[in-house]
């Protein structure tokens, strides 16, 4: 009989959780939200990669051109200096007067 009372409460307090979120839930209103928020954090991208082909340099100017209203910081990230996707971004950077390290 005892376990019947707290089975019952269980599930009772369980209903009212469940009603509870969802009266919660009903009630968010997404009318309060910005389309054009003010704050835009400083973004660093770390961008693996490996290799080149002949669409490597467009794959990675598009990385590049990605729009952000804030500042962004892309590292390019390879396994050895003689990979020959180096060669790619280091072509993009002078050709932008970029610093290249």
């Amino acid at each position: 009989m005892l376990l019947t009372y707290i089975l019952a409460t269980f599930t009772v307090l369980s209903l009212v959780l469940t009603l509870w979120q969802w009266l919660v839930a009903t009630t968010f209103r997404f009318e309060n939200r910005s389309d054009n928020p003010v704050f835009f954090p400083p973004l660093s991208i770390l961008k693996p990669v490996k290799g080149a082909d002949s669409q490597t340099a467009e794959c990675l100017r598009s990385w590049c051109a990605a729009p952000y209203a804030g500042s962004k910081q892309i590292l390019f990230g390879v396994a050895s200096g003689d990979d020959p996707a180096c060669a790619v971004i280091r072509s993009r950077l002078e050709r932008r007067n970029a610093p290249c390290r």
